[in-house]
Protein backbone atom coordinates (compact mmCIF):
# COMPACT_ATOMS: atom_id res chain seq x y z
CA UNK A 1 0.00 0.00 0.00
CA UNK A 2 2.86 2.34 0.85
CA UNK A 3 4.52 1.69 -2.53
CA UNK A 4 1.23 2.35 -4.35
CA UNK A 5 0.76 5.68 -2.55
CA UNK A 6 4.36 6.68 -3.28
CA UNK A 7 3.97 5.71 -6.94
CA UNK A 8 0.74 7.71 -7.36
CA UNK A 9 2.22 10.75 -5.58
CA UNK A 10 5.40 10.65 -7.66
CA UNK A 11 3.42 10.26 -10.89
CA UNK A 12 1.17 13.19 -9.98
CA UNK A 13 4.13 15.41 -9.17
CA UNK A 14 5.98 14.55 -12.36
CA UNK A 15 2.89 14.94 -14.50
CA UNK A 16 2.11 18.28 -12.89
CA UNK A 17 5.59 19.57 -13.60
CA UNK A 18 5.43 18.45 -17.21
CA UNK A 19 1.95 19.81 -17.98
CA UNK A 20 2.40 23.18 -16.25
CA UNK A 21 5.18 24.95 -18.12
CA UNK A 22 6.77 27.97 -16.51
CA UNK A 23 6.56 31.24 -18.39
CA UNK A 24 8.33 33.28 -15.74
CA UNK A 25 10.99 35.59 -17.10
CA UNK A 26 12.95 37.84 -14.74
CA UNK A 27 13.89 40.29 -17.50
CA UNK A 28 10.35 40.71 -18.75
CA UNK A 29 8.94 40.99 -15.24
CA UNK A 30 11.43 43.66 -14.25
CA UNK A 31 10.90 45.71 -17.41
CA UNK A 32 7.10 45.54 -17.09
CA UNK A 33 7.34 47.13 -13.66
CA UNK A 34 9.86 49.70 -14.96
CA UNK A 35 7.36 50.67 -17.68
CA UNK A 36 4.62 51.12 -15.08
CA UNK A 37 6.99 53.11 -12.87
CA UNK A 38 7.90 55.34 -15.84
CA UNK A 39 4.20 56.13 -16.21
CA UNK A 40 3.74 56.86 -12.51
CA UNK A 41 6.66 59.32 -12.59
CA UNK A 42 5.32 61.47 -15.43
CA UNK A 43 4.75 64.98 -14.07
CA UNK A 44 2.26 66.74 -16.32
CA UNK A 45 2.88 70.10 -14.63
CA UNK A 46 6.45 70.33 -15.88
CA UNK A 47 8.44 69.46 -18.98
CA UNK A 48 7.40 65.82 -19.19
CA UNK A 49 8.65 65.11 -22.73
CA UNK A 50 11.87 63.41 -21.54
CA UNK A 51 9.81 61.24 -19.16
CA UNK A 52 7.59 60.09 -22.03
CA UNK A 53 10.65 59.39 -24.17
CA UNK A 54 12.08 57.18 -21.38
CA UNK A 55 8.74 55.37 -21.20
CA UNK A 56 8.76 54.91 -24.98
CA UNK A 57 12.28 53.45 -24.89
CA UNK A 58 11.48 51.02 -22.04
CA UNK A 59 8.28 49.94 -23.76
CA UNK A 60 10.12 49.47 -27.06
CA UNK A 61 12.64 47.23 -25.26
CA UNK A 62 9.76 45.20 -23.80
CA UNK A 63 8.08 44.80 -27.20
CA UNK A 64 11.29 43.76 -28.95
CA UNK A 65 12.20 41.32 -26.17
CA UNK A 66 8.70 39.81 -26.22
CA UNK A 67 8.82 39.40 -30.01
CA UNK A 68 12.24 37.77 -29.84
CA UNK A 69 11.11 35.43 -27.07
CA UNK A 70 7.77 34.70 -28.72
CA UNK A 71 5.62 35.63 -25.73
CA UNK A 72 2.58 36.81 -27.65
CA UNK A 73 0.26 36.85 -24.64
CA UNK A 74 1.79 40.02 -23.20
CA UNK A 75 2.90 41.37 -26.56
CA UNK A 76 -0.70 42.32 -27.37
CA UNK A 77 -0.92 44.51 -24.25
CA UNK A 78 2.48 46.08 -24.91
CA UNK A 79 1.68 46.88 -28.53
CA UNK A 80 -1.61 48.47 -27.47
CA UNK A 81 0.33 50.60 -24.99
CA UNK A 82 2.77 51.50 -27.74
CA UNK A 83 -0.13 52.88 -29.81
CA UNK A 84 -0.88 55.21 -26.89
CA UNK A 85 2.73 56.18 -26.18
CA UNK A 86 4.03 56.96 -29.68
CA UNK A 87 1.68 59.90 -30.43
CA UNK A 88 2.16 61.12 -26.85
CA UNK A 89 5.94 61.20 -27.33
CA UNK A 90 5.98 62.88 -30.74
CA UNK A 91 3.50 65.76 -30.39
CA UNK A 92 4.75 69.22 -29.44
CA UNK A 93 3.24 71.68 -26.94
CA UNK A 94 0.69 69.42 -25.29
CA UNK A 95 -1.50 70.76 -22.53
CA UNK A 96 -1.31 69.43 -18.97
CA UNK A 97 -4.92 68.25 -19.35
CA UNK A 98 -4.00 66.10 -22.39
CA UNK A 99 -0.99 64.77 -20.49
CA UNK A 100 -3.13 63.80 -17.49
CA UNK A 101 -5.66 61.99 -19.69
CA UNK A 102 -2.88 60.04 -21.45
CA UNK A 103 -1.20 59.31 -18.11
CA UNK A 104 -4.41 57.86 -16.62
CA UNK A 105 -4.94 55.66 -19.67
CA UNK A 106 -1.32 54.51 -19.65
CA UNK A 107 -1.45 53.85 -15.91
CA UNK A 108 -4.28 51.37 -16.43
CA UNK A 109 -2.42 49.75 -19.33
CA UNK A 110 0.82 49.64 -17.33
CA UNK A 111 -0.94 47.98 -14.43
CA UNK A 112 -2.51 45.41 -16.77
CA UNK A 113 0.87 44.68 -18.36
CA UNK A 114 2.61 44.29 -15.01
CA UNK A 115 -0.09 42.04 -13.59
CA UNK A 116 -0.16 39.90 -16.74
CA UNK A 117 3.59 39.37 -16.69
CA UNK A 118 3.94 38.93 -12.94
CA UNK A 119 0.84 36.73 -12.78
CA UNK A 120 2.56 33.93 -14.68
CA UNK A 121 3.93 30.91 -12.94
Amino acid sequence: MKKLFLSITLTALLTGCVTLPSFWDDNQSSKAVHVWQDIKQINCDSDYRWQVIKLKEDLEWFVLYSKAKGTNDVLVIAETMNETVVPFSTKQDLSPAYCNIKKKLLDKQGEALSKAVLGRY
